[in-house]
């Protein structure tokens, strides 16, 4: 008996029940997708902090210089100099450190070579550069071999990187030794940011009325000098200083996270966020960058 072919109606059913399934299972996939990263990104910065607080351990309490290679101790040995604001106790800068390429280009915007790491005090800790690199980076470098991406900073107020302290009282901006953090569970370390500069320089860096107790975004006016990017959709993904990690549900718009806080702007201008901007999340960002230092011993 001869078999009866598929007619051409009930391919098309077929063909349209796949579709179907296809469509409802892709968005799902995607978010699994995306959750997956998410939970890469913030492993690498646990073990980033985990590395932080090994090196304190190792070093009598002191802490890992924050900024890229203005001290010999910082986590990056990006370039040297004094990068930080004069006027602090702030001294022991070095010169001649250039692991970067300053002019950079669209192919490769990141560009810090592979010396910057592996010549940064935290390298011992980590040894892995899959570890500075969030899965959720878009950006993209051509040549691996010359080039790595680096996705995180530190803050600049974990290290001795931001204000030093004040000579005459002794207050800290910037901590020299982990005892100094009266509340770590409480105090940011790592986020991700994408400097449009093209490397992350220095510490992630928010102007001092960030870390005023008073400080109220949302009832006065206020500047964004550093910037988290927003690569987890609607999420910041942040680390703190006792090892902890969170993905910060943001308050802001969507439109307001892709125009200012953008995945993508390896050469664009820098600073360019406007006054006011996303204040709610201002509050929780500065709420966390320090909370009530201990005074410098």
């Amino acid at each position: 008996m001869r078999r009866k072919a598929f007619t051409l109606v009930e391919l098309l059913v077929v063909v349209a029940v796949i579709a179907i399934l296809i469509s409802l299972l892709l968005p799902a996939i995607n978010r699994f997708r995306v959750q997956a990263q998410s939970t890469e990104c913030l492993t690498n910065q646990r073990n980033l902090i985990a590395a932080y607080t090994q090196y304190s351990i190792d070093k009598n309490g002191r802490v890992p210089g924050t900024d890229t290679g203005a001290y010999s101790y910082d986590w990056m040995q990006t370039v040297g100099g004094q990068h930080n604001p004069g006027g602090g106790c702030c001294n022991g800068f070095q010169n001649g450190v250039v692991n970067w390429d300053q002019g950079g280009d669209d192919a490769n915007p990141n560009t810090e070579y592979l010396t910057a790491f592996t010549e940064g005090s935290l390298w011992d800790y980590i040894g892995d550069f899959d570890v500075y690199s969030s899965p959720q980076d878009p950006r993209l470098i051509n040549d691996p071999e010359i080039y790595r991406l680096r996705s995180y900073s530190f803050s600049a107020f974990a290290g001795k990187e931001a204000y030093c302290r004040d000579c005459s009282t002794g207050l800290v901006s910037a901590a020299d030794s982990y005892s100094q953090f009266r509340d770590p569970s409480n105090q940011l370390s790592t986020l991700c940011e994408a400097d449009t500069r093209g490397a992350n320089l220095n510490g992630f860096l928010l102007p001092a009325s960030w870390v005023d107790p008073g400080f109220a975004p949302c009832s006065s006016s206020f500047n964004w000098v550093d910037e988290p990017v927003v690569w987890n959709p609607g999420r910041w993904n942040v680390s703190f200083i006792d090892g902890s990690v969170i993905s910060y549900q943001l308050k802001m718009s969507e439109e307001t996270a892709d125009t200012h806080f953008g995945v993508e702007r390896p050469n664009g201008p820098y600073n360019n966020i406007p006054s006011g901007t996303a204040c709610e999340d201002a509050a929780w960002l500065g709420s966390k960058l320090q909370p009530k230092m201990l005074p410098s011993q």
